[in-house]
């Protein structure tokens, strides 16, 4: 009898050891999948919204490049706010206080970005509300590099407007008026939108 007893405690704790083990085993392997699915929606999201190194241009061949060399004031407004004369007086500025470094000390690769001009058309795109996957295609440099010198060139900027000196101006409503006498004979459809604010 007390065999029998020993017997059945033996088996009772061994189907509790079991019961335990197999519960841990269910969690653990729903902890993994929980896991594996993390990180495949980090990659799906990744190869959704990021742009990688080998479809973008080298930066010295990006869209910024020719923009910047062979543009009109229009292209470069398209691109950045200001158009050429005050992007050119704001970079001046610029350069004074971000630093590229042409060498590494300690090696490594060399930054991708290697003008001024590239790093202030960054910063001053992002803030047009231009999307990243925009900026990485006009300016050859993948999400990780952006994001960096965007971080970069945050401070750097907001130094370079300290104390700049900055108007805003607007067309008085005569010089809006004769603008929009020239425009009329090639934009008839303007007198059915502005008829109601400005009569020609």
């Amino acid at each position: 009898m007390m065999l029998a007893t020993g017997v059945l405690l033996a088996l009772l704790l061994e189907s509790q050891t079991q019961r335990r083990a197999s519960t841990a085993l269910r969690e653990l392997k729903l902890r993994l999948k929980e896991e594996l699915m993390r990180i495949e929606h980090a990659r799906l999201v990744r190869v959704r919204h990021y742009l990688t190194v080998p479809c973008l241009p080298k930066p010295g061949l990006a869209p910024w490049m020719y923009i910047w060399t062979f543009g009109s004031d229009e292209n470069l407004l398209d691109v950045t706010s200001p158009c050429r004369r005050p992007f050119t007086r704001l970079l001046e500025r610029f350069t004074q206080f971000y630093h590229i470094p042409r060498s590494r000390p300690k090696g490594g690769r060399p930054g991708q970005l290697t003008y001024h001009h590239q790093v202030l058309g960054l910063g001053v795109g992002i803030l047009r509300v231009m999307h990243h996957k925009s900026l990485c295609s006009t300016f050859g440099v993948p999400h990780s590099t952006l994001s960096r010198v965007l971080a970069a060139a945050e401070d750097v900027l907001q130094m370079t407007l300290t104390n700049c000196v900055a108007y805003a101006s607007s067309a008085t409503l005569a010089r809006q008026k004769a603008l929009f006498r020239l425009t009329a004979a090639r934009s008839p459809l303007l007198s059915f939108t502005c008829a109601r604010t400005t009569k020609p």
